[in-house]
């Protein structure tokens, strides 16, 4: 069982900038912060850490509703009622609007959407349209999925490999029940996708890996953000980034806390092993889009 370290981040930066006898000096504790935090970078990209798994607040999925607005052709904004319901990133589908139109900004009686607007007839047009939300805001800390679940339909939804469903679906707007998830837009967005869109209303959870929080100053009383048994070896790590900065003769001792670092996240990345979460098992598999849960079709077997 893993217990949150007791270092404060502005004690754990004294005993850094103490590792070359300037813990009082605050430029050098400035400086041993900097090598803290680049710790806590590092180790945020060495793994997905077992004690980082968190669970997101759960999210109503929005079944496809409609809305009215008044739409000129050649445009990229329109008005709406101030009740309209659009956020970013909704599907836009009905006349006047092109297929894959998303909407690109919200105010209170208008919305933009990513291309103009065609037209039935010259000038303004109030058009009857409807929204689909395939889209959901991701928690802020967040860093890799671990389980994604529709809680009314009682679906765990698997990851969905862009490349397959583009080369596989026809029409990647119809709305339907998801069973998948796509993690696309994670980087541009910082959203998730579920695929296909949502056809009716749902609760979506999502389970994941945060990331270690980085400090922001070195004064805060704030605790590291790792377990008490590790602590130890972020702070090595720290140690040997600052005295390699300072460059001040010192990497003989840098390289002492460097050792020790190095060891200490072999012993970090072996614990993660003790109690396996995950069986492996053969179940066959089926043709693409479709895969069984357990399908072994779309796994990598080249390791080489």
């Amino acid at each position: 069982m893993f217990t949150s370290s007791t270092i404060a981040v502005s004690a754990a930066c004294q005993e850094i900038a103490d590792s070359a006898g300037a813990s009082g000096d605050s430029a050098d504790t400035t400086r041993a912060g900097r090598s803290l935090f680049a710790g806590i970078k590092y180790l945020n990209g060495r793994f997905n850490w077992s004690w980082l798994l968190t669970e997101h607040t759960p999210v109503s999925v929005v079944a496809p509703f409609g809305f009215t607005a008044t739409v000129s052709a050649g445009q990229s904004s329109a008005t709406a009622g101030a009740g309209h319901g659009l956020v970013v990133d909704d599907i836009l589908t009905g006349p006047n609007f092109l297929v894959g139109t998303r909407v690109s900004a919200t105010a209170a009686g208008s919305f933009g959407f990513n291309q103009a607007a065609t037209a039935t007839a010259a000038g303004a047009n109030a058009v009857s349209a409807t929204a689909v939300r395939d889209m959901y805001a991701l928690p802020t800390d967040f860093k890799q999925p671990y389980t994604v679940r529709l809680l009314s339909t009682l679906a765990t939804l698997s990851p969905a490999q862009r490349r397959g469903w583009d080369r596989s679906i026809t029409n990647e707007f119809q709305t339907g029940t998801p069973n998948w998830y796509d993690m696309f837009p994670q980087f541009q967005r910082d959203k998730i996708r579920l695929l296909p869109p949502p056809g009716g209303s749902d609760t979506l959870l999502i389970r994941y890996y945060r990331r270690m929080t980085v400090p922001t100053t070195t004064a805060t009383a704030t605790v590291l953000d790792i377990p008490q048994d590790y602590d130890f070896h972020l702070i090595a790590w720290a140690k040997w980034h600052y005295l390699m900065d300072k460059t001040e003769g010192r990497s003989e001792q840098a390289q002492v806390w460097l050792s020790l670092a190095q060891e200490g996240i072999k012993l970090m990345l072996a614990d993660q092993t003790r109690q396996p979460d995950e069986t492996l098992s053969f179940q066959g598999h089926t043709i693409w889009p479709y895969p069984g849960r357990g399908s072994t079709r779309d796994i990598n077997w080249d390791y080489t």
